[in-house]
């Protein structure tokens, strides 16, 4: 169920924080795990959107569609929410699911 698979993707959030907590500063981030950690909360709060997130710098970019303007709303706190996200950028689209 979506539900189990939100607490899963939430869960692989904190352990990789947890990580980095061990390793260094908190906000400065590799691009990639940025990027995965910002798809993972993506994923876990908005399953129905089919978006692509790409890391540089701090800097996160998400392009592709939601299904709504509710869901579109909530990307960029979604992705302000890890640690290390400096800005968002955001090329999205809201495509209502075909009836």
């Amino acid at each position: 169920s979506s539900e189990i698979r939100q607490d899963q993707l939430s869960s692989d959030i904190r352990a990789r924080e947890q990580r980095n907590d061990l390793v260094g500063d908190q906000t400065d981030r590799a691009d990639s795990d940025l990027a995965s950690q910002v798809r993972s909360k993506l994923e876990a709060n908005i399953p129905r959107a089919k978006l692509v997130v790409e890391a540089e710098d701090g800097v996160v970019s998400i392009a592709g569609t939601v299904p709504n303007q509710k869901e579109y709303g909530t990307i960029e706190p979604l992705a302000k929410d890890i640690l290390g996200v400096k800005s968002v950028k955001t090329d999205v689209k809201v495509v209502p699911p075909a009836q």
